[in-house]
């Protein structure tokens, strides 16, 4: 048995729990990820957390540095947890937040290689994730993720990836810089997704379609049925987050080093052409909008038995199926 067959067989359980999972049961779902021998967090960081909860059991230590994203600057009740907080706004932009020339101008200008910091908070999607995690790598923090997007907590905070892009001469790379770096823990607070525009949980949802496409039909089957309406249901939005999750708790737990025949095929599921997207379109095609453009262009090709719920899915939530 290959270790993507043995991902899959060991997928089948959570399939059976999620597929029927609800209500109180969702806000007490706790899951634990591996750190792989071979990242340099191993020493002090075996395993993270990631759990549903309130932001508050997170913002409660000395020396923290909080970084978040400008979109949440007027929200009454998040600034009420922030009261009395050291608070770094940013405008996430995958061409300069996420740049690395950027994060270490960053740095510089805010002194934090000589800082005190116990840790580092980041409070936004992917893009700021991966800001906060150049950072806390540099200078050697823990890091804490609050995810704010459906694409973030279903995937962006999970798996220790620390990515930078580069612009240089009007080129544009994407992930130009890579390592890992684990966080400490990851807390999901449903209050997020009940601001979040129909166009983002659009995007977001390409990296739960990427686990239905290759580790459960099961779960593709949910997204394109009648009780998945995430614009209206938030209840059914936290339940798909928390199950993609889930699956790659299988996946990193089994295999946390990704091997070409293991996890890599599910993690990464997508993601050569997604770059190539990206990166032709100058960062203006959003991740998880490539993601899924790209998985549909390969199952396409293949002629996949999945592609009618792929179709589905994409007419569901206005997701192209083309690069622009």
């Amino acid at each position: 048995m290959t270790l993507y067959q043995q991902i899959l067989e060991s997928s089948v359980p959570v399939d059976s729990q999620f597929a029927t999972l609800s209500g109180e049961e969702l806000v007490h779902v706790k899951l634990s990820f591996r750190v792989s021998p071979s990242h340099k967090r191993f020493g002090s960081v075996q395993n993270y957390t990631y759990e549903v909860g309130s932001i508050d059991q997170i913002l409660k230590y000395e020396n923290q540095l909080i970084i978040a994203d400008n979109a949440f600057r007027g929200f009454s009740w998040l600034n009420e947890e922030l009261v009395g907080r050291s608070v770094i706004w940013l405008m996430p932009r995958e061409e300069e937040t996420k740049e690395r020339h950027w994060l270490d101008r960053f740095i510089a200008d805010e002194n934090l290689r000589q800082s005190s910091l116990r840790e580092i908070v980041v409070i936004g999607g992917g893009i700021l994730l991966n800001a906060g995690a150049y950072i806390a790598e540099q200078i050697g923090s823990d890091l804490m993720y609050i995810p704010t997007t459906v694409l973030a907590m279903s995937d962006g905070s999970i798996g220790g990836k620390v990515r930078a892009n580069e612009v240089e001469d009007g080129l544009y790379h994407k992930h130009a810089y890579k390592s890992f770096y684990e966080p400490n823990r990851i807390l999901i607070d449903p209050r997020f997704l009940q601001s979040l525009p129909d166009k983002q949980i659009a995007i977001g949802l390409g990296e739960v379609i990427k686990h239905g496409v290759y580790q459960s039909r099961v779960l593709l089957e949910y997204l394109a049925s009648d009780d998945f309406r995430p614009q209206i249901d938030k209840e059914s939005l936290l339940k798909v987050i928390l199950w993609a999750a889930a699956l790659k708790e299988v996946c990193l737990n089994i295999d946390p080093d990704e091997t070409a025949d293991g996890s890599h095929i599910i993690m990464r599921g997508g993601h050569e052409a997604s770059d190539k997207i990206e990166e032709s379109s100058r960062f203006e095609v959003p991740h998880g909008t490539a993601v899924a453009i790209a998985i549909y262009q390969e199952m396409s090709q293949k002629r996949s038995e999945l592609m009618p719920l792929l179709d589905a899915c994409c007419k569901k939530f206005s997701i192209p199926t083309k690069s622009p």
